[in-house]
C-alpha cells in the first residue's frame, strides 16, 4: 500500500513521463499520518515550496484536514451502524469487505461489491464498523467478562505481536464479524503473501 504512488509513478513514466507531457508536478512524499507533528513538517517540507504557503497555512491546512477525516469516519461508522441494526431487524445477511485499501476500487475488486448490492445485500467496509466501546460491548461481551481482552478493540488474544496497522484491522474486523449473526465476510486479495 506505502509503495502504490511510486507504482504509479513507474507505470506513467517508464517509458514516456506522461506527467511532464501535461504539465503535471507528481509529488508522492512519504508522510507518517500517525504522528500529527511529524506530518504537518513532512507535507510542508514536501509542498510548501511549490504551493506558495507558509508554515502557518500548512499547519492550518493539516488541521482541517484532519477534522474533515475524523468526520468522515464518524459519518461511516454511523452509516456502517444504521446498516447493522436494519440487518438485525430485518434478520438479514450484510457482507464486511477485508481487504486491503486498494480493494475498495472498483476497478480492482472487479464491481463484486455492487454486485451484492444488486442482489440485495448492503456491504460495510472494515472501515464502516462502529468503533464505539460502548455499542461493541454486547459483541464481545464475553471476551471482556473473561479477561481475554481488555477493550473490544484489541486483537491481542489471537495476534498478540502484529505491527501491521491494515493486518490489524484485517483481524479485528473478521473478530467482529464472528461475533455478529447477521454479518459475512468477503476477504479480497490481489495475493497472499506477508500477512495476507
Amino acid at each position: 500500500v506505502a509503495g502504490t504512488p511510486n507504482v504509479m509513478k513507474a507505470a506513467f513514466t517508464k517509458e514516456k513521463d506522461f506527467f511532464q507531457d501535461r504539465g503535471i508536478q507528481y509529488f508522492d512524499p512519504a508522510v507518517t499520518f500517525t504522528e500529527r507533528n511529524l506530518m504537518k513538517k513532512q507535507l510542508f517540507e514536501a509542498l510548501g515550496e511549490y504551493l506558495q504557503m507558509t508554515e502557518d497555512e500548512n499547519d492550518f491546512a493539516a488541521h482541517e484536514a484532519w477534522k474533515a477525516m475524523d468526520l468522515f469516519d464518524q459519518e461511516m461508522q454511523e452509516k456502517g451502524r444504521l446498516i447493522l441494526e436494519q440487518v438485525e431487524q430485518e434478520n438479514r445477511m450484510a457482507i464486511l469487505m477485508i481487504g486491503r485499501p486498494y480493494h475498495s476500487d472498483p476497478g480492482l475488486n472487479h464491481g463484486v461489491l455492487d454486485e451484492f448490492q444488486v442482489l440485495g445485500y448492503p456491504v460495510l467496509s472494515m472501515r464502516s464498523v462502529p468503533k464505539d466501546e460502548a455499542w461493541l460491548q454486547r459483541f464481545f461481551r464475553q471476551d471482556l467478562e473473561s479477561g481475554r481482552v481488555e477493550t473490544a478493540l484489541e486483537i491481542r488474544d489471537v495476534w498478540p505481536e502484529n505491527f501491521s496497522s491494515n493486518s490489524v484491522q484485517k483481524v479485528w474486523a473478521a473478530k467482529f464479524a464472528a461475533r455478529h449473526p447477521n454479518v459475512a465476510v468477503l476477504d479480497l486479495s490481489s495475493f497472499k503473501c506477508g500477512h495476507d
